[in-house]
């Protein structure tokens, strides 16, 4: 399928990735985000509760560069207000705050490193009790019925960057961090042997 530009159309949804011709290459890149969720033991399989809010979850498909790539989404707009989550507010760095950050660091002759963590929300931990549908192609033959105990904040889940950033805070904590209090995504560490800001 292509769109004006001459480019591939995006995929969006599972049963369109099936059917294209990249469907290998697809299947590849669910496998591997299923082994994320495996290795970082996102949920165990419980019978289904009675009376229970069940979240749904599907696939999110992207192509970028002839790189494919794919996301397990839960369907955060049917988690229940006080029950699936409570909090969500999480403090993002400003871009004025950004630009400050590289000014400082090219004045200072600093060297600026970027970070990108592959299965982000996967790092937090869930402080609600939330079950989910089992997700297509990692459904489990023996339980069929059963779903999803999630133990990690999907993305799509209310509270999940609220939870990657407690998790976060609590590191760097822990790692002789001091949080700025004019901007909670600021953290500084100053010894006699090195100056490390992290934003």
């Amino acid at each position: 399928m292509k769109d004006e530009g001459g480019d591939l159309a995006p995929i969006i949804n599972l049963k369109q990735a099936l059917r294209s011709t990249e469907k290998e290459s697809w299947i590849d890149v669910i496998q591997t985000e299923a082994a994320a969720h495996t290795k970082n033991k996102t949920w165990t399989l419980v019978p289904r509760p009675p009376n229970s809010n069940i979240v749904g979850c599907k696939w999110l498909f992207t192509k970028k560069c002839d790189a494919h790539g794919t996301r397990l989404v839960a369907l955060g707009f049917s988690q229940i207000p006080g029950i699936d989550y409570h909090e969500t507010f999480s403090p993002t760095l400003r871009i004025i705050s950004h630009r400050l950050l590289l000014a400082i660091s090219t004045y200072l002759n600093l060297e600026v490193h970027h970070v990108d963590i592959e299965t982000t929300f996967l790092h937090g931990d869930l402080e609600e009790t939330i079950y989910m549908e089992q997700p297509k192609m990692m459904e489990n033959d023996k339980y069929p019925d059963y779903v999803c105990k999630l133990h990690k904040p999907l993305y799509g889940l209310k509270q999940s960057p609220r939870q990657w950033y407690a998790k976060l805070h609590k590191f760097l904590l822990n790692a002789n961090f001091t949080r700025l209090y004019s901007e909670p995504n600021l953290y500084v560490r100053n010894t006699k042997s090195e100056f490390i800001i992290y934003g």
